[in-house]
């Protein structure tokens, strides 16, 4: 997986033209596939087709349905081409009428989010999906909410990170995950267990997630929350630490590790990986299988996801330096620039 940099970028122009549709089931998609609200059927990808070698899933009917009539579709292509838009141009939204409609509710949320990982900017623009970010814990009724992570703001440890290139606004201390193998939708829907997922965990790093948007924080003081989530719950970048073999742990000892976020060598923030949703690193994660396999999709071998903030901090600016520690891990630092 290549990661990039938070590096500032000249304004890109959104592809235009020569976009065509294709009909494909959502299982071929993987990640890829579109928006689908209800059971997995047939999707619908607008845009450059993207490649895939996932095999068509024989659980998933073949039901064509037409483009025009997916009316939540279109609300969330219209809504990811804004999102998509202003983080490529660094042109925050700035007032209500320029905000996408807020979601109806989470479905139509998370098909915000998979049209902003389809979307032709997606690759061209921010290096194509990285994995995934956890958070908001309880919201909206459920576990927690999950967003796509793209690897242009994917970084190592100890990298400058620049805070205009995400819009930046918050810092988290979290436990990144990768997978050792595919976790894909069961016959029948049968959930994973903890234990089941921990066996396809391969590698455990301490990391810090800086959490962006794509609106103002004066705009943003004024959203519903589901218009707050809809911008991909508000995803940024992450700065990777050392990589750990998952068999060195166990997922009571990532429940129990301890954090502090430091800023210029004072703690302002300490927590514990209990506070992660679900109750802890592994936890979350278990959560997170579930509810993609549920919307038909498979989260896949060497993907990111970071399970959620163990503590976190708003009190940072421009030439501070950032470290995370980890009771049983090296620490993470950064610093943060214009």
């Amino acid at each position: 997986m290549n990661h990039g940099r938070f590096a500032s970028s000249s304004d890109s122009q959104v592809l235009e033209g020569g976009a065509s549709i294709h009909l494909i089931t959502s299982a071929v998609a993987g990640f890829h596939a579109p928006c689908m609200l209800g059971p997995p059927t047939q999707a619908v990808i607008w845009g450059p087709r993207p490649h895939s070698s996932v095999s068509p899933h024989p659980h998933f009917p073949k039901i064509f349905i037409g483009v025009e009539e997916q009316a939540g579709n279109m609300a969330a292509r219209r809504a990811a081409e804004v999102f998509m838009n202003a983080w490529a141009k660094k042109q925050w939204i700035d007032k209500e009428e320029d905000m996408p409609d807020a979601p109806a509710d989470v479905e139509n949320m998370y098909c915000t989010h998979e049209e902003m990982m389809t979307h032709p900017l997606a690759e061209s623009e921010f290096g194509g999906l990285a994995g995934y970010k956890l958070g908001a814990a309880g919201a909206e009724g459920e576990v927690a909410i999950y967003a796509p992570i793209f690897n242009k703001y994917v970084t190592e440890n100890s990298s400058h990170i620049s805070k205009s290139c995400v819009n930046m606004h918050t810092l988290e201390a979290e436990i990144g995950i990768f997978l050792s193998s595919d976790l894909t939708p069961r016959e029948g829907s049968a959930p994973y267990t903890l234990e089941e997922v921990w066996k396809a965990v391969g590698t455990i790093h301490p990391v810090i997630e800086c959490c962006g948007r794509r609106m103002t924080p004066e705009l943003t003081s004024r959203l519903p929350q589901l218009a707050r989530f809809n911008d991909a719950l508000m995803t940024g970048g992450v700065v990777l630490g050392e990589k750990y073999d998952a068999n060195m742990f166990t997922p009571a000892q990532l429940e129990s590790v301890e954090t502090k976020i430091c800023i210029n060598g004072e703690i302002v923030a300490e927590g514990r990986g209990s506070a992660c949703p679900a109750g802890g690193p592994i936890q979350s994660l278990t959560w997170f299988v579930n509810r993609l396999n549920g919307r038909g999709r498979t989260l896949r071998k060497n993907q990111l996801v970071i399970t959620g903030a163990t503590c976190k901090t708003l009190a940072f600016k421009e030439n501070d330096e950032v470290v995370a520690k980890f009771s049983e891990f090296p620490d993470v630092s950064t610093k943060i620039i214009q």
